[in-house]
């Protein structure tokens, strides 16, 4: 601040909304500085103006305001003061101690709870006395305000025992500074009994007995002087009573945890603790001015130790305060979960702003902001900062805004430079009303996570460092029509502004992040005329901060892998057709591939060659469509070590053909799942545990499990899983999911949340090269059914659904494979496509039961929390789909997929499709050394999808002895057509390789969708597109 009168506009806290002057307006409050005691510490600043503002006042040690040295992050409820902490109370005291009985410490504020583990020692009181053997995990309860200290043994009987500071301890408070107490001194002492004493008693609580002014919110903690039998402590023996009635919340008391041994934390059955919360362990207001009373061991219902010996009645009796802690704390600048440049820097137009929620302020009273973050000086350390604020207005004041200046959390504009390191900073606000101050309220910046997730301050740009499938940021290379950039940065990225001249993405469109990978929202570019080809691009990347890149990243866009929009004229005109080559795996071009085309007689025959060339070095080569009146030319394109591709009766005058390498390209896919949380480690070692990687080359419909969860039997309940090795396609990126629930689980029984009890996914995940591994690590924290959780970020059930095959023809329905993990011969997920050419990602799973007649009914859960980040982008249920397939032991398998919408329209009903089966030739057929030719089933009806005719294509896959494949790409046709042909060509006609002689496998696959069409098409569509699709039983050919 610059300055304490109340004159000054930089103070910066308002009553928002205020009709008063600007200058009345400013004058509400008076800035109590930097630092409390400042003036303390520098003799020659004895001015106001001096010790509470920047200039002049500000050392060269910590940054200006340190409360202390390493702070710790406050939690919701502790006690935070400006002062060092004191120890206000210690018991036992005096003489006749039971030997068992812990020794507990409390102090005037919350402390650091690394600071205490192992700070102090009990020793006998004689010179060189003999140390008393401590529990190894220091007890800190009440709200980090009470420290219990358990022998592991009965101390010495008749002995006087003293509470030492050892030499090394540093105890804290919360903001760093130090308990004001020699290291080594002698705390207190007590006397020892000559015998155990047979009655237990309560050692200390808190809130002391008879105490006022507490928190509403604070948790009840009674210490006794032994262990206390698990079994009597329950709603009868442990009463609360608020102003004599129930309190609003009542959970049982529990035993606090100490160390944790085979992942299961142990109870300290001393030290009991009790808080009013709700089902979300959200702790719940008892009320302003009221009284609690706690009634131990009431007659009939008593408190025992292990030897049956009750507690007599006893009654503990507190008063909570007449002011109330402040009710919420947000940013009310953009964004408001973050800190960044903008926020920062003055006439920015988006300054930081602070709101709080107070307890009906006035005159006199004060408002602090406590402010833990990262030390710019000393890496991996925390310190605190605190900015302190009087009202000045006679009230009463609900809510207080406090402005950039007045909060000054920069050493420098420019340079731009905070007093935090970037990282996370935890904002904590205490009110003061006279002689009460309360407990602090905490900023969350997310209320779909655990806990109070701190705001991210982040005061560097961020910058893309790498696009995928490119040595830098200037070209970019894809093979979908609706285009996704895909790369890496300098840090995670929250978006991604994308302008080109055929298309643009929103203004604010966000960013997909894992790390620093980035994907963005999806542009819908289709085929870039050749004209426009390579077509320049412009991005601007976001952080979470808001910070934009400095520099807008100008490039060029070339799309790969269609079917060009451009139709050839009319039969007869002889047309050049373009074509471009590619690698599938790196979209890199390929030269030297022949180019070759065949033309079929009307009513078919053997294919006639037309004309051949070879690819150059940019991948690209013309020939000249066919002549006669026929149905259309056959474009074939042949490369050695590669698969060959041909295109019948596309009709287009420019292809960009994709060649698979013979073989494929795989690579390894290793991971590791790690579950944190005792509940969390139960539900991954007891539960069922499936992992997907759409990579794998047949969608997310083939889930796969891992290795058996591992669990240390000492130190965090932490449970490890790992999972691999498994392959997947090489040159892609995509995502890697696990799921963990009960899958097997009865149609009658189905509960979403115990069928996917938890789920993580990694998105995006980048592409790994061929033949190499890429480790993928997953973490789970809590449940989906987590209290704390809103219901509709965990498992949503998406049926009752229905899978009608009545009319699949081709399929065996009554020798069906069942999933190995899921229950149900059908198979059921849920994806989100989110653009480009990547797998959708995984978002649910289901199950299938067989209702008769050729019907299952369906049962699943999606997972909320990804459908909510959808809803950010683009409407969730147009995203969200639900698929299912069906896959018998012959391999015909029939799948189809609907998205939240149509299954609406459609009620609720997923209708297959026919199996395209090889019709001829017949099994073992020897097909010649030629041209041969081989019929489908026209399995897709018209008007199956949508009411359209023609809405999907065929492929034959073909594959010789050798390993090496040729798939062949056809439209549909009208069923009065009958089969559907595919007249193969002789390759040697152009000089190209034939396939090689043996045995042949022939196998067909359809794929249909709404909006389909042959002019347009991308090879990728193929892949995260269809609505029906089929795959028929593999058919073996002989080649002489």
């Amino acid at each position: 601040m610059r300055s304490s009168t109340s004159s000054s506009p930089r103070e910066g806290l308002r009553r928002p909304g205020s009709r008063r002057s600007a200058a009345s307006r400013w004058s509400s409050v008076r800035g109590l500085g930097l630092l409390a005691g400042l003036a303390l510490t520098l003799a020659s600043c004895d001015s106001a103006a001096c010790v509470f503002s920047v200039e002049g006042c500000s050392g060269t040690g910590a940054p200006s305001g340190a409360l202390g040295a390493a702070a710790a992050r406050p939690a919701a409820g502790n006690w935070i003061l400006p002062t060092a902490p004191t120890l206000q109370q210690s018991l036992p005291s005096g003489g006749g101690i039971d030997p068992r009985s812990p020794v507990v410490l409390r102090f005037s504020e919350s402390l650091a709870p690394t600071t205490v583990v192992g700070a102090f020692q009990l020793r006998t009181a004689e010179v060189g006395g003999t140390v008393v053997p401590l529990q190894t995990q220091t007890v800190l309860v009440g709200d980090g305000r009470m420290v219990v200290l358990v022998p592991t043994a009965p101390m010495p009987l008749s002995t006087a025992i003293q509470v030492v500071l050892l030499d090394t301890a540093e105890v804290t408070d919360l903001t760093g500074q130090s308990l004001p107490t020699n290291p080594g001194a002698v705390l207190t002492s007590f006397t020892v009994a000559a015998a155990q004493i047979d009655e237990p008693s309560v050692v200390a609580t808190f809130p002391p007995d008879g105490a006022f002014d507490q928190s509403e919110v604070g948790e009840i903690v009674v210490v006794f002087d032994r262990d206390i039998d698990l079994d009597t402590v329950d709603d009868d023996s442990w009463v609360v009573q608020v102003d004599a009635a129930d309190p609003v919340a009542d959970p049982p008391a529990n035993a606090a945890q100490g160390q944790a041994i085979f992942g299961v934390s142990q109870p300290i059955p001393r030290v009991w603790r009790w808080r009013a919360t709700d089902a979300a362990g959200v702790a719940l207001p008892l009320g302003r001015e009221v009284d609690v009373d706690l009634t131990l061991s009431p007659t009939g219902f008593e408190i025992a130790d292990d030897d049956a010996n009750a507690l007599p009645e006893t009654t503990i009796s507190y008063r909570t305060a007449s002011v109330l802690a402040p009710s919420d704390i947000r940013l009310v600048s953009s964004p408001d979960d973050a800190i960044g440049i903008a926020n920062l820097t003055p006439g920015s137009g988006n300054e930081l702003v602070i709101e709080v929620d107070v307890d009906t302020a006035e005159d006199g009273d004060r408002l602090d902001l406590y402010f833990t973050g990262p030390n710019p000086n000393a890496p991996g350390e925390l310190l605190a900062l605190r900015r302190a604020f009087e009202f000045t207005d006679p009230g009463p004041i609900a809510t207080a805004q406090v402005l950039r200046d007045g909060l000054d959390l920069t050493t420098s504009v420019a340079p731009l430079m905070a007093r935090f390191g970037d990282g996370n900073v935890t904002i904590a606000a205490t009110f003061t009303a006279g002689p009460i101050t309360t407990t602090a309220v905490i900023f969350d910046s997310n209320a779909m996570l655990a806990g109070n997730q701190p705001a991210r301050l982040d005061t560097v740009a961020p910058e893309i460092l790498l696009l995928d499938r490119s040595v830098d940021v200037d070209t970019y290379v894809h093979d979908a029509g609706d285009v996704v950039f895909e790369g890496v940065a300098s840090e995670a990225l929250s978006g991604l502004e994308v302008t080109t001249t055929l298309g643009s993405s929103a203004v604010g469109a966000r960013a997909f992040s894992n790390g620093t990978r980035f994907a963005s929202e999806p542009i819908d570019i289709g085929v870039i005329p050749a004209l426009n080809d390579p077509l320049p691009y412009s991005l601007v990347a976001f952080d979470a901060a808001g910070n934009a890149s400095s520099v807008a990243v100008a490039g060029t866009l070339s799309l790969r892998g269609y079917v060009g929009d451009t139709a050839l004229a009319p039969a007869g005109a002889g047309d050049p057709i373009q074509v471009e080559v590619f690698d599938a795996l790196t979209l890199e071009p390929l030269a030297g591939a022949i180019v070759f085309g065949h033309a079929v007689p009307a009513g078919g025959g053997t294919p006639t060659f037309v004309d051949s060339a070879f690819s150059n070095s940019e991948g690209g080569a013309t020939i000249t469509s066919h002549v006669s009146t026929d149905e259309g030319t056959i474009v074939t394109v042949a490369l050695a070590g590669y698969d060959m591709v041909s295109l019948h009766r596309f009709g287009s005058a420019r292809l960009s053909v994709p060649l698979v390498p013979s073989g494929g390209s795989t690579a390894e896919l290793r991971g590791s799942l790690t579950g944190s949380g005792a509940t969390v480690q139960s539900s991954l070692v007891l539960g069922d545990l499936a992992y997907s990687d759409g990579r794998r080359g047949a969608g997310l419909a083939q889930p796969f499990t891992g290795s058996v969860c591992t669990v240390s039997p000492f130190g965090d309940t932490v449970a490890t899983c790992p999972f691999g090795p498994q392959d997947v396609r090489a040159g892609r990126s995509g995502s890697v999911a696990a799921f963990n629930g009960v899958f097997d689980i009865a149609e009658s029984s189905f509960v979403p949340t115990i069928f996917l009890s938890t789920f993580d996914v990694a998105f995006p995940v980048g592409p790994v090269a061929e033949a190499g591994t890429q480790t993928v690590p997953l973490a789970i924290s809590q449940l989906l059914a987590d209290p704390s959780q809103p219901p509709a970020s965990g498992a949503i059930d998406f049926g009752p659904l229905v899978f009608d095959a009545t009319a699949a023809t081709g399929i065996d329905l009554g020798a069906l494979v069942d999933d190995p993990l899921l229950a149900g011969e059908v198979r059921v997920w849920v994806e989100a496509d989110i653009g480009g050419s990547a797998p959708a990602v995984p978002a649910g799973l289901g199950v299938s039961y067989d209702a008769g007649g050729g019907t299952w009914n369906l049962r699943g859960a999606l997972i909320g929390s990804l459908s909510s980040q959808l809803d950010e982008s683009f409407s969730a249920s147009d995203r969200l789909s639900v698929a299912v397939e069906a896959e018998d032991t012959n391999g015909a398998i029939v799948g189809v997929r609907a998205s939240l919408t149509e299954l609406l329209l459609a009620g609720g009903t997923l209708t297959a499709s026919g199996v395209p089966t090889v019709n001829s030739p017949a099994p073992g057929s020897d097909v010649g050394s030629g041209a041969f030719t081989v019929e489908l089933e026209n399995s897709l009806l018209d008007g199956a999808i949508g009411g359209t005719l023609g809405s999907g294509l065929y492929a034959l896959r073909l594959e010789d002895s050798a390993g090496r494949g040729w798939t062949h790409y056809r439209p549909d046709v009208p069923d009065g057509d009958g089969d559907v042909v595919f007249s193969v060509p002789d390759p040697a006609d152009a000089g190209a390789a034939s396939l090689a002689s043996g045995a042949l496998t022939a196998t067909g696959r359809a794929f249909a969708w709404i909006g389909f069409d042959p002019l347009g098409l991308y090879f990728t569509d193929l892949e995260t597109e269809p609505a029906l699709s089929a795959t028929s039983p593999p058919l073996v050919l002989s080649i002489p």
